[in-house]
């Protein structure tokens, strides 16, 4: 009766993968053809922003956080995925990206040992009704053993978001969206978003950490814009 349920449930709501909508095993959150052609981070890259150097983003006044990594570039099919994450909340989504994350992690980071996994937070006015940075951020944080909590921060209702913004106005967009909620987080943080554009939230974000007891923070997103897509009008951070 389990396998006919299953058989049946397929049947109806068939497991679509999340870069191209096509039918998939219900154990498998991509099809054989997107799998191997997903955009990753490889290369030589920045050791700070994570990216390669025609994307570099760093500026003369150094970042929040210490250095950022991700395991895909925002571009076509892995585009797609992270628009799924957010429209759907998907738990195979979040599972699967979550799990590059924590991969990504190991390799860029090695033997760097963090205290607490936390997040870019999420206005309470948002209408999706979840924050998929925590969604990421909760799998990340067990594939690594270590402890998830919510940051001591708060996205204030209302703002702008960040895409469709200048350079100059997503920096200012994030220090006027952020605040301290008044709690603190000691220690050595790793912090997760869906998707590294500037850098503008992470930055703040690493910052107000850093004023709420945090030792040092470092940054891992699922993906990281390239430069010819940095302002299109789905990149958000």
């Amino acid at each position: 009766m389990h396998g006919f349920g299953h058989r049946l449930l397929d049947l109806l709501f068939p497991p679509r993968c999340l870069f191209c909508s096509g039918v998939i095993r219900r154990d498998r959150a991509a099809c054989e053809s997107c799998e191997p052609h997903l955009s990753r981070m490889e290369g030589s890259l920045c050791p700070v922003c994570g990216k390669g150097q025609r994307d570099c983003v760093c500026r003369a006044e150094p970042f929040g956080f210490v250095r950022c990594t991700a395991p895909f570039a925002y571009d076509g099919r892995v585009k797609n995925g992270i628009l799924t994450l957010k429209r759907e909340a998907r738990s195979k989504a979040a599972d699967y990206f979550g799990e590059a994350m924590a991969r990504q992690v190991r390799l860029a980071y090695g033997d760097r040992a963090f205290d607490w996994v936390t997040y870019v937070p999420d206005a309470p006015d948002n209408t999706r009704g979840f924050n998929q940075a925590r969604l990421l951020a909760e799998v990340v944080a067990v594939r690594l053993g270590i402890n998830c909590t919510e940051p001591p921060i708060l996205k204030l209702p209302g703002r702008m978001p960040q895409h469709n913004q200048s350079l100059a106005g997503r920096l200012d967009n994030a220090a006027q969206s952020y605040q301290k909620s008044g709690g603190s987080l000691p220690g050595v943080v790793l912090m997760v978003d869906d998707v590294m554009t500037t850098g503008s939230t992470l930055d703040r974000c690493a910052r107000l950490l850093r004023e709420s007891g945090s030792d040092a923070v470092y940054c891992v997103a699922a993906a990281a814009t390239l430069r010819q897509n940095m302002f299109d009008d789905n990149n958000l951070t």
